[in-house]
């Protein structure tokens, strides 16, 4: 009797509450050690350095972002041009997206101007395989996507039900805890859920807005003019 009260309560305590769950990731790059040691000094730096987000989920509304500024005048070495370039802000994120409505609001840092962005979520075609691994006590399943000549391999549980993943990866039954991909790993660190209702904001931009290939066309015209 006394178990089955403690029950009822927990249930009148959850259904009064909602949940909200913040994963916490780190971007590194994916670079060879034999690449990085023909950096210069300064550009080994650049390339060894981690970004940190925080993805904050709560009633099908999703949060992204950094959780640090990126300075303007940051630089590194685009070693595939073996050229030294200026970071324009790429790192430096910011994603909305509303799940249930299939939408996603974010900016986009085209070199010196960020491009407002309106569109639906990305629908990308994953292969899911067999193999699984854990990630921060998590069983994970792994899979596969293909992005032009590349592939994507994520890394995602279905213990929860919150359905999306870092930076805009989407579309795996599960929770992604890890992507790995040509130049970028992301890895999740941290997993916390509490019982209490978030008030995720959506943006209000100000100006024109684009689609994601509005966005990409308008940042391939300026790597093409630079």
């Amino acid at each position: 009797m006394k178990t089955l009260f403690l029950f009822l309560i927990n249930l009148l305590l959850t259904s009064a509450y909602s949940q909200t769950t913040t994963i916490e990731y780190k971007l590194e790059r994916n670079i060879s050690e034999k690449k990085l040691k023909k950096l210069p000094k300064f550009a080994k730096k650049a390339f060894s350095k981690d970004y940190f987000y925080t993805l904050t989920y709560c009633n099908n509304i999703v949060e992204y972002k950094i959780n640090e500024t990126i300075k303007d005048n940051e630089t590194y070495l685009d070693y595939e041009k073996n050229e030294v370039i200026r970071i324009d802000n790429s790192m430096q994120k910011y994603i909305y997206k509303d799940l249930q409505n299939n939408i996603t609001y974010s900016k986009l840092n085209s070199f010196n101007e960020t491009l407002n962005i309106k569109d639906s979520l990305i629908n990308r075609k994953w292969k899911i395989t067999s193999e699984t691994k854990i990630i921060n006590g998590y069983i994970c399943f792994k899979a596969i996507s293909k992005v032009f000549k590349g592939k994507t391999y994520a890394w995602f549980t279905e213990k929860n039900n919150i359905k999306t993943g870092p930076d805009l990866f989407d579309g795996l039954p599960g929770l992604i805890l890890e992507i790995n991909t040509e130049h970028f790993n992301w890895i999740a660190t941290s997993i916390k859920t509490e019982l209490k209702d978030s008030i995720i904001k959506k943006p209000e931009f100000i100006g024109k807005t684009y689609t994601f290939k509005e966005g990409e066309k308008i940042t391939k015209e300026k790597l093409q003019n630079r």
